[in-house]
């Protein structure tokens, strides 16, 4: 009887710790690139592509996690992370959004990050908003292309 009151907290226990290292949602592996509408690489530096999955909370508690992948010089991308790294994003439908960010200055008085007014000269500056952003995709997992007009 011992022996199977252990076995039995054992395995409660082990359940638990599985239970709390899951993903609810299930991530997919992505990779790709940025590109204007005319397939000219996107190459602004220090470039984040965004992924906000539009799928419902499972409950108050669990909620889908947005992904990110930080874009190379030439505007492709690989690592795409939401939980851990390169663990890919949450597959169904999404909003992708993209953020800039200025390199390091050595001038104190240098602005962190760009204005509205300096990224209408990189994109259309819905293309920087979570919540205007055009891009709409269907994430499946492989290799995808982001288009943006200039």
């Amino acid at each position: 009887m011992k022996q199977l009151l252990s076995l039995t907290a054992v395995l409660t226990v082990a359940a638990l710790l599985i239970g709390c290292n899951s993903n609810p949602y299930g991530t997919v592996g992505v990779s790709g690139k940025v590109v204007y509408e005319d397939g000219s690489p996107w190459t602004t530096p220090e470039t984040t592509v965004h992924f906000i999955p539009q799928l419902p909370n499972k409950d108050s508690k669990t909620y889908p996690r947005q992904g990110s992948a930080e874009l190379n010089a030439d505007g492709t991308f690989s690592a795409a992370t939401t939980y851990d790294y390169n663990d890919g994003v949450i597959k169904g439908p999404c909003k992708i959004y993209l953020s800039v960010r200025k390199a390091p200055s050595e001038d104190p008085k240098a602005l962190p990050d760009y204005t509205d007014e300096e990224l209408a000269k990189i994109a259309k500056i819905e293309y920087f908003k979570p919540d205007l952003t055009p891009i709409t995709m269907e994430i499946n997992g492989g290799r995808i292309e982001i288009k943006v007009a200039k």
